[in-house]
């Protein structure tokens, strides 16, 4: 992944969701990257999924995101 928020932000993610947890996990990033994944698309349209109800979190690649104000790049954590 680059240090800007351009660069190889796409394959970054998919590689991180495909070598990492699904289950019982969430994506932690700054509300910067949110807004810069949330331009992205990739051929089947865009990789994030807006909450469908108020309570209901944003998705990414189907897994919860959470946004922290000094959490940087997007990266896994799991839950608990």
């Amino acid at each position: 992944m680059t240090d800007s928020l351009g660069g190889d932000l796409k394959q970054y993610i998919y590689e991180t969701h495909a070598n990492g947890p699904r289950r019982d996990s969430h994506w932690v990033m700054s509300l910067e990257w949110f807004n810069e994944l949330r331009r992205m698309e990739d051929a089947a349209g865009v990789i994030w999924q807006p909450h469908q109800r108020n309570s209901a979190p944003e998705l990414l690649l189907g897994i919860p995101i959470e946004i922290r104000e000094d959490a940087g790049a997007p990266r896994l954590e799991l839950d608990g």
